[in-house]
């Protein structure tokens, strides 16, 4: 793509803000422009990666001539409850204690 003219963008601020909804994410204007801006960039390159003719080349896991070693999987004894509660950073009682992740009451 050498074309001097700026492409139109493929996402606009409408849906990255939807996609921010979605995530739960608060951004403000600035950081909406920005992330727009570059979630359009990513879209791009790989849209510019689908291009890219690949036809009779062979699948690779990694550009480096090395493969992952497998190594068999092997059961071993389970930690007690003491250990892993012990290792926690709280604990409530024989449970380890989480910090809240959802609030299924909120609207974003």
């Amino acid at each position: 793509m050498t074309d001097s003219a700026p492409e139109k963008p493929q996402l606009n601020e409408q849906q990255v803000r939807h996609v921010a909804r979605l995530a739960r994410l608060s951004l403000s204007e600035d950081e909406l422009t920005a992330i727009a801006a570059d979630l359009d960039a990513v879209v791009r390159f790989v849209d510019r990666l689908a291009k890219v003719d690949v036809q009779g080349l062979e699948p690779m896991a990694s550009p480096h001539g090395h493969s992952s070693r497998l190594h068999p999987d092997e059961p071993i004894a389970p930690l007690s409850q003491e250990t892993v509660i012990g290792a926690a950073p709280e604990h409530q009682g024989d449970y380890v204690a989480v910090p809240k992740v959802l609030d299924q009451g909120a609207d974003a």
